[in-house]
């Protein structure tokens, strides 16, 4: 039997000491190893934010069921689109 570890994913709040791109790759891994669905994958990703970058995701949320007039579901894609361009601190070089 071949053992393989999964690497271990701790909270994401998007300091500037955090890799967010490194942070996505750990979940992603987990992810597939664990045949998530994409619902699950945003839901556990959520769970494990912070912080600021718990605050913007929720008021993007917010401001999608707004606009949309209901409750809107994030999808996995746009959910790493939108940390990857908001949730880099923007003092990284």
């Amino acid at each position: 039997m071949i053992e393989t570890s999964l690497p271990s994913v701790s909270t994401f709040s998007g300091q500037s000491s955090e890799d967010v791109q490194s942070w996505l790759q750990k979940l992603e891994l987990i992810h597939n190893a664990f045949d998530y669905t994409q619902n699950t994958r945003v839901a556990h990703a959520i769970c494990l934010l912070k912080g600021g970058a718990d605050a913007a995701i929720t008021a993007a949320l917010m401001l999608r069921s707004a606009e949309n007039g209901e409750r809107s579901t994030l999808s996995w894609e746009s959910f790493k689109s939108f940390m990857i361009e908001r949730g880099v601190p923007k003092n990284r070089e």
